[in-house]
């Protein structure tokens, strides 16, 4: 079952406190079953829902249709003046003791369990340490595993469980995976990169506990998951159910600014043409691969009609095409070509150096005739005096 409109959401939703108590909204989440195709609105399991007042911290709010869950928690967080003295919230921890046997024959046990987690209700991280990790050899006797969460105001959230191995001599019957999923594929709606998936969980028998690594109603990106059980018995045994989950993207790249086409002029038979370059997102979020038949500003184009070809390719082989036209017409006024253009050149700088030629002979002309004025008003000047001794 794969979500199809609303998507339930992945993680949380988080508000800023408003009161005591908070109004808090959302959308009910659709579900979509990929077997029977229909449309099926999930119904509220748990206590608080859309349009109620939420208290501080995290609150677990769970969606079920037959065996298809949506589960999310809903923070709600202090406002900033106030100091913080909530814990993380701690989910998940198992309840104990955990009882397994071994053979007296065998030293130790290496026993599994769902590892615990926790949420703050500041949104911040959360810091965890523990004892043990799941699948750490244990020896007969009993050992408290110990998870501490600490939030960024050094507040503490524990999970405390113990486990308890003790000797037998009985046989245990072998853990036991009835009705193993078959591989689910599914194809992912256009312009999403995840879907929430739902199948029949196997039936299981002979165990003490249980390790899955998906549930029910988690979503799933694009690409291939691997959903795994392993179902562990007293003595430590194991049986193991896989299968795979394939979101396969068949929609491809959203082109944009795809160019309607161009005329352009030449005076001779080719010339280049400018166009703004379109460009490509795809759903998945993975970058799209380009290749085109043309460049703008470089690739010549010859007279008549060219088609120009952009394609955009996603990694799962989807590609879409950008395709327009440039149209070339020959310039039916005299072109201007290179010939011409030195011919101008020539032209231009022999006017120049015409031009300088005759600005510098009237400069000669206009010079020596203002010498020989100068020349003659003093020969008159010296006659004067002469004549006046």
């Amino acid at each position: 079952m794969a979500t199809d409109g609303i998507p339930c959401p992945i993680r949380a939703i988080t508000i800023e406190q408003q009161d005591i108590l908070t109004l808090v909204e959302w959308k009910t989440p659709i579900i979509h079953n990929t077997n029977r195709g229909e449309t099926i609105e999930l119904k509220q399991k748990s206590p608080l829902g859309s349009g109620l007042h939420f208290p501080i911290g995290a609150t677990e709010v769970i969606y079920s249709a037959n065996e298809a869950l949506c589960r999310f928690w809903v923070i709600v967080k202090e406002t900033e003046n106030t100091l913080d003295v909530t814990p993380p919230t701690v989910y998940d921890c198992p309840e104990g003791p955990l009882k397994y046997a071994i053979r007296r024959d065998q030293i130790n046990i290496e026993p599994n369990w769902k590892e615990p987690f926790a949420i703050d209700d500041s949104g911040l991280p959360v810091v965890s340490q523990s004892s043990h990790s799941s699948g750490d050899p244990l020896e007969v006797g009993d050992t408290n595993i110990v998870f501490n969460f600490t939030d960024s105001a050094n507040n503490l959230g524990q999970c405390i469980f113990t486990i308890t191995v003790t000797e037998t001599d009985e046989i245990v019957p072998s853990p036991e995976i009835l009705f193993c999923p078959t591989s689910i594929s599914y194809n992912v709606d256009a312009f999403a990169d995840n879907v929430n998936i739902t199948w029949s969980e196997p039936v299981i028998d002979n165990i003490i506990s249980v390790h899955q690594t998906h549930f029910p109603g988690d979503y799933f990106k694009i690409g291939t998951a691997e959903v795994t059980y392993t179902a562990v018995n007293s003595a430590g045994e194991e049986a193991v159910c896989s299968f795979i989950v394939d979101i396969r993207d068949v929609t491809p790249p959203k082109i944009s600014l795809c160019p309607s086409g161009r005329s352009v002029r030449a005076c001779r038979g080719t010339t280049t043409a400018v166009w703004l370059e379109p460009s490509a997102k795809d759903n998945s979020g993975f970058q799209v691969e380009q290749s085109q038949s043309h460049l703008p500003g470089v690739s010549f184009f010859k007279e008549g009609t060219t088609t120009v070809n952009y394609t955009f390719s996603d990694i799962f082989g989807n590609a879409a095409v950008c395709s327009f036209n440039i149209t070339v017409h020959r310039n039916s006024c005299q072109c201007f070509t290179r010939e011409m253009l030195s011919l101008y050149i020539y032209i231009a700088l022999g006017l120049l150096i015409f031009v300088f030629a005759i600005v510098t002979a009237i400069n000669v002309f206009i010079y020596k005739n203002s010498r020989s004025t100068d020349d003659k008003d003093e020969n008159h000047l010296s006659l004067h005096e002469l004549t006046m001794t």
